[in-house]
C-alpha cells in the first residue's frame, strides 16, 4: 500500500525510526509504501512542522490532505488512483514564543547614598516572532532616586528607547532570536535599609503560548551596607583666661556621607575646671541623655549641627595651669574616616599679677619727711 502526506506551509516527519519506504522526509510531500500493518503504525507517527516564517505575527491554519491506494490488488498499476481513500483535515497553527528576562546589579553589596547599576537582558528564544511585548519595571523612590537608562537592540528588536524616571515602561517588538538591553542607573537613598529588592517582568501581548513558561519575570535582590563620615570640630572662646573669667565652647559637628547616619552619639568630656554650665543647639535635632552627652537623629548626608556651651573658668587655683576639653562622635554604621571623630581644645589659665600702675613721689623740703603713694594694677595677660 501506498500513501501520500501533503501540507502547504510546513514540513512532513515521522518520530524515530519510521523512515522506511519513505521519500520526501522533512519536506511538504512524502510518501510511503508499507505493508497495512506498518501503515497503520506509521499514520500515527506523523510529525508536522509548520513554515518559521508562517502567518509571521498571526496564528494560522494549514491542511494536511491523506491519500491510500490499495497498490497490492492484481490488475492495479502504480499510478491508478482506483481502489483509493483520501483525506484532510485542519491543523491549527499556532505561534509559540518563550520569552525570556534576566537582571543583575552591581556593585554587590551597595553601598546607601551610592550608585547602583542594573542590567536587563530581554531575549526572544522563539520560535515565532513577537509583534507586542511590554517591558516593565519600577523602582522603588523610597529606595532608589535619579534613576535613568540606556537601552541598545539587536538582531531585528525595535521599540526600546533611553530615558528616565522610576518607571521604566515600553512597548517593543520582537523577532525570534532577537534581545534588548537596558543598562539601569540609579542612586540608592542614604536611609534605604536591609536589601533592595526589584522585580522586572516582560509580557508577551501578541499570544499566549510560551513553551517554556517561569521565565518571564526576574527579581535582583542586593543588600545595602552603611558608609559614614562623622566629623566633630571644637573652638573656645579664648586660649587664655583667668579664674573667674566665662568661657564658651562651640562645637560643630557633621556627617559627609554618603549614607545617612544613625546612632550618632556626641560626648563632651567638660574638665571640673568649667563651673556653672549650660548649652544651646542649632540645626540637626539632638536629645540630651545624661551630663553632656546628646543623642542625634538620623543625620542625612552633608547634615549638621552646632552645640554651644557656656560657663566660667573655677576660681580655686592657685598656680596657673593648663587644661584641655575632648568631645567624641560616632554611630552604629561603618565609619570611613575615623580621624575627625574626635576634638580637643586646650586653653591656659593663669593666676592675676599685681605692678606699679602709677607711683607719686612728694616732698616737704626742710620737713624731713617723705610720702610715697604706689597703685597696684593687674598685670595684662600675656
Amino acid at each position: 500500500m501506498r500513501f501520500t502526506l501533503n501540507v502547504n506551509n510546513g514540513t512532513i516527519y515521522f518520530d524515530t525510526g519510521a523512515t522506511t519506504g519513505c521519500s520526501g522526509i522533512n519536506t511538504a510531500t512524502v510518501i510511503c509504501t508499507r505493508n497495512q500493518e506498518t501503515l497503520n503504525e506509521y499514520l500515527t507517527r506523523v510529525i508536522y512542522s509548520p513554515d518559521a516564517n508562517y502567518n509571521n505575527f498571526d496564528d494560522g491554519i494549514d491542511t494536511m490532505s491523506v491519500t491510500i491506494n490499495d497498490l497490492g490488488k492484481t490488475g492495479i498499476s502504480p499510478n491508478n488512483n482506483a481502489e483509493s481513500v483520501m483525506d484532510s483535515f485542519d491543523i491549527e497553527v499556532l505561534r509559540a514564543a518563550d520569552l525570556q528576562v534576566h537582571k543583575s546589579s552591581l556593585p554587590r553589596p551597595v553601598t546607601t547614598g551610592e550608585s547602583i547599576t542594573y542590567t536587563i537582558v530581554v531575549t526572544n528564544a522563539g520560535p515565532s516572532d513577537i509583534s507586542a511585548v511590554q517591558i516593565v519595571d519600577v523602582f522603588d523612590p523610597v529606595e532608589l532616586n535619579n534613576v535613568s537608562w540606556m537601552c541598545s537592540q539587536a538582531n531585528g528588536a525595535s521599540g526600546c528607547a533611553s530615558g528616565a524616571g522610576n518607571n521604566l515602561v515600553q512597548n517593543v517588538s520582537m523577532p525570534e532570536g532577537s534581545r534588548i538591553i537596558y543598562t539601569v542607573y540609579a542612586t540608592v537613598d542614604s536611609g534605604a535599609e536591609g536589601s533592595i529588592q526589584n522585580t522586572v517582568s516582560v509580557i508577551n501581548n501578541s499570544f499566549n503560548n510560551d513553551p517554556n513558561p517561569g521565565n518571564e519575570n526576574s527579581i535582583d535582590t542586593n543588600s545595602t551596607g552603611s558608609l559614614v563620615d562623622l566629623a566633630i570640630n571644637k573652638v573656645a572662646s579664648s586660649d587664655m583666661f583667668r579664674p573667674g573669667d566665662p568661657i564658651t565652647y562651640t562645637l560643630t559637628f557633621i556627617n559627609y556621607g554618603p549614607s545617612e547616619a544613625l546612632g550618632v552619639v556626641i560626648t563632651d568630656f567638660v574638665p571640673s575646671n568649667v563651673v556653672n554650665t549650660s548649652y544651646t543647639n542649632s540645626g540637626a535635632t539632638i536629645t540630651q541623655t545624661g551630663g553632656f552627652v546628646w543623642q542625634v537623629e538620623p543625620l542625612n548626608p552633608n547634615e549638621s549641627g552646632v552645640i554651644t556651651i557656656t560657663g566660667e573658668v573655677a576660681v580655686d587655683f592657685t598656680t596657673d595651669n593648663r587644661f584641655t576639653n575632648t568631645t567624641t562622635i560616632g554611630g552604629t554604621d561603618v565609619e570611613g574616616n575615623a580621624n575627625d571623630n574626635e576634638a580637643n581644645i586646650g586653653v591656659d589659665v593663669l593666676l592675676p599679677r599685681l605692678t606699679f600702675g602709677k607711683i607719686v613721689h612728694h616732698f616737704d623740703e626742710d620737713v624731713g619727711t617723705v610720702n610715697i603713694t604706689a597703685t597696684l594694677d593687674t598685670a595684662p595677660k600675656q
